[in-house]
């Protein structure tokens, strides 16, 4: 009878019962699935998804009836995009992560696709046609199995929950690192998409992992480089109007240490729109020229508010909905980088006039697209909508110590208590 209910907890889970959900929270919230993965008949035929209607599924129903070793049914809810349970379950659940190495179905092709050597899993992938999948590492948090899935609007759902909740829960999620000593920040990093949910909750998620970096000297500079993601570096260098972080920012571009060059890995990729302007952005830099900053960044620096090219704006906020996949739909998923550069300029800092950063960053797109117009470049030159809103419901003044204290770069051996690895400033912990 045990086995027979606990069964019937995470089929709720995944199948959307909530009322069955709220009967059996008390007697099986926290039950971890320790059985074998597979893949279940279930009712409805299992679609097969053309490229051109890869991003639209995003948002729809999870076709297949999977079992995930080391899931719980929070986690079940996020891989079936069901978001009220996901809402319930969160005051139960959120703290837990992945118990082991997992292969997840998908019906779009996944970032982390990492190879699968698992020869009884091939054959149940083979079986019910599944062409594609993410890999989600042991130790993953319920946010990173967010953008593993790409379920970005239950990342903002989950990140709307925590940012009001006390620090210490903050950070039994926010910060954790996976089996593979990657944050969450750097997965997002590898996500294309991910660019407009992550500037949502910007401040949170940078006070509490950008100062990470791990015993390869993996960190988030290095990330946004090796992806060309100019998006993300673009929002990096903006921080550095602040002493902390762009002591960080310079501590993360030096990777001496680990026999690489930023400008090698740059230089390297040139004829990619996208590096080109991740190499323009780090030129700038050097010269002292940062893009405009966030306007929680602004709040704690008020002598940013001098600064004679910035106009603090009110914006309004915009909900996001399932509908923001379907903003994409024709484009293929590697090109979802590929947006008009100016996405970061809309965190509710509004520059009076163009800075000289995105002037430069202008000057490229013409240029590039006016030397490949025969070869096609591999840019989008559709404009996608991107939803904002305030970064985070709270203000922190920024403390000196705010760098040291957010990262240890000693403690990687702390790996079996991830909270030990990254060091909050003393501010968190005064609120």
């Amino acid at each position: 009878e045990h086995d027979s209910k606990l069964g019937e907890w995470f089929y709720s889970c995944k199948f959307d019962d909530i009322q069955k959900v709220k009967i059996l929270t008390n007697d099986y919230s926290n039950s971890i699935d320790e059985q074998q993965f597979d893949i279940l008949p279930i009712s409805q035929d299992i679609t097969q998804f053309t490229e051109i209607s890869q991003i639209r599924v995003k948002s729809q129903r999870y076709p297949y009836n999977i079992i995930i070793p080391g899931f719980t049914g929070l986690m079940y809810a996020i891989v079936y995009n069901n978001i009220e349970i996901v809402k319930y379950l969160l005051n139960y659940e959120k703290e837990v992560h992945t118990k082991q190495n997992v292969y997840v179905p998908m019906v779009f092709t996944s970032y982390f696709n990492y190879p699968l050597n698992d020869k009884r899993i091939t054959d149940i992938f083979q079986r019910y046609q599944v062409n594609h999948y993410s890999y989600i590492p042991q130790n993953s948090s319920i946010l990173d199995v967010c953008v593993y899935l790409e379920r970005f609007q239950l990342f903002d759902v989950i990140l709307k929950y925590l940012e009001p909740r006390t620090i210490a829960e903050q950070d039994k999620i926010l910060q954790n690192v996976n089996i593979m000593y990657q944050s969450t920040l750097m997965l997002l990093i590898r996500s294309p998409s991910s660019f407009p949910f992550f500037q949502q909750h910007g401040q949170l998620i940078i006070e509490t992992q950008f100062g990470y970096e791990n015993m390869l000297g993996e960190n988030c500079m290095l990330q946004a480089c090796n992806t060309g993601n100019f998006l993300y570096l673009k929002y990096f260098f903006s921080l550095c109007y602040d002493n902390e972080f762009n002591e960080t920012v310079k501590i993360q571009l030096d990777q001496s240490k680990f026999k690489r060059n930023i400008n090698e890995i740059l230089f390297k990729k040139l004829d990619n729109l996208n590096f080109q302007k991740c190499q323009k952005l780090y030129e700038l830099y050097q010269n002292k020229q940062y893009p405009e900053p966030p306007q929680w960044l602004i709040k704690t620096e008020p002598h940013l508010e001098s600064l004679n090219h910035i106009q603090v704006q009110k914006q309004q906020q915009q909900k996001i909905t399932d509908s923001f996949f379907e903003e994409h739909v024709g484009q293929k998923n590697d090109s979802l980088f590929d947006q008009e550069d100016d996405l970061s300029d809309l965190t509710l800092v509004k520059p009076a006039k163009k800075s000289t950063v995105d002037t430069e960053l202008d000057l490229i797109d013409q240029q590039f697209h006016g030397s490949s117009s025969k070869s096609k470049p591999n840019d989008s030159s559709n404009k996608s909508v991107v939803h904002q809103q305030s970064s985070s419901s709270k203000s922190q003044n920024v403390n000196e110590n705010k760098i040291d204290k957010r990262s240890s770069q000693k403690s990687f051996e702390k790996i079996e208590n991830p909270e030990g690895i990254f060091k909050a400033p003393k501010e968190r912990f005064s609120k």
